[in-house]
């Protein structure tokens, strides 16, 4: 579904206002990050605070990201739920709200008891799709992962599209490209494997990074596809590791959020519990290391 020359989606923060989401905002950043260089939007997604959302919430949210992206930028707008109804209308939903394909993960909760249980899941979910459907493999909150047999025998059915993996489990990724057709799009949602994905045959990749620094991950992916290796290495070092560490020492939703407002893009980096702010401590850590990045040229 994506194009050859996609490199980046950013998998968009949902900007609060008194408890409210803020669509103003919204807006803002989508079209800030469209005019640097971002190639597609994922609207209701884990940095999306997508379990906060109500249904009405989470249709707002994807119509807004459609009226303020380009037209030509791909909304890949997430659709999880654990019961697979429950997926269903969500996916019509986005659809209706104008997305270009939705996200969807494991049941969460409840755990099945073999991967065939994920299989005929997913498989009812899929069926009759208005939409193209990327897998969302992200063990850390759904405490399992896709089994590489599973995303082999969904890459089969014609909605099924990709597979976003955000595990940072390389061995998991290379024996899912070794089982996938060519066409299948394997795009890389762990920033601190961005380069590393890519070099094993990923396609592009789906990070909340790019809220902040778009450049130093466009710019990560073309050095790979030019096969400007020390390049690549050091964009991933140096301008994408050292802000990713923040993230996963204090949550991609919350440090996201303090970077875009310390750019001015967000009044107030509010999260809806039970998510919390870093510290004033871990808050003043993350944003020196965001202009330490910015000042390397990022």
């Amino acid at each position: 579904m994506l194009s050859n020359s996609t490199r980046v989606l950013c998998p968009l923060v949902t900007p609060f206002d008194d408890g409210a989401v803020d669509h103003d905002a919204l807006a803002t950043v989508v079209v800030h990050l469209a005019e640097r260089g971002v190639d597609g939007f994922v609207p209701c997604g884990t940095t999306g605070e997508f379990a906060s959302l109500t249904q009405d919430e989470r249709r707002a949210v994807v119509e807004t990201t459609v009226d303020a992206a380009p037209a030509d930028a791909p909304v890949v707008a997430g659709a999880a739920g654990t019961a697979v109804e429950t997926v269903r209308d969500r996916i019509a939903d986005v659809a209706d709200a104008g997305a270009d394909a939705a996200l969807t993960v494991s049941p969460y909760y409840v755990a099945p008891s073999d991967p065939s249980s994920n299989q005929a899941f997913f498989e009812r979910v899929v069926a009759d799709s208005p939409i193209p459907i990327y897998l969302y493999n992200i063990p850390s909150v759904v405490d399992e992962e896709i089994a590489p047999e599973t995303v082999e025998a969904l890459a089969d059915r014609d909605a099924v599209v990709g597979l976003k993996d955000t595990s940072g489990d390389m061995t998991h990724v290379t024996e899912v490209l070794d089982r996938v057709p060519d066409e299948f799009e394997m795009l890389q949602g762990f920033d601190g494997q961005l380069v590393p994905g890519l070099y094993m045959g990923m396609d592009a990749g789906v990070n909340s990074l790019s809220h902040v620094i778009p450049g130093a991950l466009n710019d990560a992916v073309e050095a790979v596809r030019e096969g400007d290796h020390d390049r690549a290495r050091d964009s991933q070092r140096h301008s994408i590791d050292p802000l990713f560490r923040c993230g996963s020492n204090y949550g991609f939703a919350g440090t996201t959020k303090v970077m875009l407002a310390h750019l001015g893009l967000l009044d107030d980096p509010e999260l809806r519990p039970p998510l919390e702010l870093p510290d004033p401590d871990e808050r003043e850590e993350i944003r020196s290391t965001l202009d330490e990045v910015r000042d390397g040229g990022k």
